[in-house]
């Protein structure tokens, strides 16, 4: 019907306007960049086109931003019921030096206001946090080009906000960011915001997309700093980082549960700990109910076994100490080292080379990287006391290359 290609002649327009059933709108640049309607075809038309005109008479199709429509007419409206409430007087803010104190600045201003609505007004203005708030979804649809859908979930988040430094910081960063803000991103600050102790020398540095990121390690560093687990501070900032990624796989009820279930790991050293949770952050163990409640077994079988004491071990150490206790018993020792060796505390050298394998085979696609990592980890099953394969088989192929090269040396 109408293409990039199609010339705007006006009667051309009328005539596919008038055969289509189309109201078609044209506009022109004009030269502050703006778009001015300048021709209207068929007014009867069912459905509105809106096309701009360029210089050599081509057509392009404009598509209207009905969200961003929406939201302005929203806005007219509320400026329109704001106008027809103030009295009939000319408005004006006091001056600086005549009134001083604010109470008596917002009765003031609020004199110019009908009756009915003066106390509520006069309560709202009282509170600035309120007003800050109001600015911040303001300009959050601004950002967004489209009215907030859960707009009082919001208020109410930024309401538990006490401290108005840290929303006016908000505001400015809206004020400074050219980014395209989602309302499910932004919704999940407000609610990290509260355990940042009133310090924003930190996010002044960030721009408003780092936020998020910073705010989610800052609030699982504050989860783990009260859970007991003498986590040094270089400690918290690294299974934090762990922490954030493992919410954003498998939420939050399951990772606060994983540090409940830590939290009460009291022999484990620290190194362990955080190794434990390194195998979910990379992914080469499943986060999950089964695995968490395997550790609490492990973590109940070594505590009847061993006098409470703020003293931590290593896994290795814990082993040691089990199998030199004479009155352990054979099937609880057994049932340590397989558990051990199940969540990654402790490995058999075969698990160590089938993980090694798949890890490196998932970062590479060379075919032949396949092939040796694949041959070397049946050549070290095999390996005995005898000839050792694996390094016998690395010399074979080094030699292999070696002469391969040169022969290619030779030819050139």
């Amino acid at each position: 019907m109408l293409s990039n290609k199609t010339i705007a002649y006006a009667p051309l327009l009328e005539l596919i306007a008038w055969k289509h059933g189309l109201t078609i709108r044209t506009y022109q640049r004009t030269n502050y960049t703006q778009l001015v309607c300048n021709r209207e075809h068929f007014v009867c038309g069912k459905q509105i086109v809106h096309i701009l005109i360029s210089d050599d008479q081509t057509i392009e199709n404009l598509v209207v931003d009905q969200e961003f429509v929406k939201l302005d007419f929203t806005r007219q409206n509320l400026v329109s019921e704001f106008q027809s409430k103030r009295l009939d007087k000319n408005y004006r803010l006091p001056d600086e030096n005549e009134y001083t104190n604010d109470k008596l600045v917002i009765y003031k201003l609020c004199q110019y206001f009908n009756e009915d609505d003066r106390d509520e007004l006069e309560s709202r203005l009282e509170n600035r946090s309120q007003l800050v708030n109001e600015l911040i979804l303001i300009k959050l649809e601004n950002l967004m080009r489209k009215i907030l859908r859960d707009k009082e979930k919001l208020r109410n988040l930024l309401r538990q906000i006490m401290d108005t430094a840290v929303k006016t910081l908000i505001l400015q960063k809206l004020h400074e960011s050219q980014l395209n803000i989602h309302e499910e991103s932004f919704s999940d600050m407000p609610s990290l915001l509260l355990y940042i102790k009133n310090n924003t020398i930190l996010l002044k540095q960030l721009g408003l997309s780092e936020w998020s990121l910073t705010l989610q390690e800052i609030y699982w560093q504050h989860v783990l700093s009260n859970g007991g687990l003498g986590f040094t501070n270089e400690n918290l900032e690294q299974c934090a980082f762990y922490l954030v990624k493992l919410d954003s796989l498998y939420g939050n009820e399951l990772v606060k549960h994983a540090i409940n279930v830590i939290k009460v790991a009291t022999l484990f050293s620290t190194k362990n700990l955080l190794i434990f949770e390194h195998h979910f952050y990379a992914e080469d163990m499943e986060l999950c109910g089964d695995i968490l409640d395997d550790f609490g077994v492990l973590n109940l079988k070594l505590s009847n076994l061993f006098e409470k004491s703020n003293k931590r071990y290593s896994c290795q150490e814990l082993l040691e100490l089990c199998q030199q206790k004479a009155d352990i018993v054979t099937e609880d020792l057994s049932q340590i080292q397989d558990l051990m060796t199940k969540l990654g505390l402790s490995e058999s050298n075969n698990r160590d080379i089938d993980r090694l394998v798949q890890m490196i085979t998932k970062s590479h696609e060379d075919d032949n990287v396949f092939k040796h990592l694949s041959k070397i980890r049946d050549l070290l099953k095999r390996t005995a006391d005898g000839e050792n394969l694996v390094l016998k088989y690395i010399v074979d192929v080094i030699n292999r290359n070696d002469q391969s090269n040169d022969t290619e040396n030779t030819d050139s």
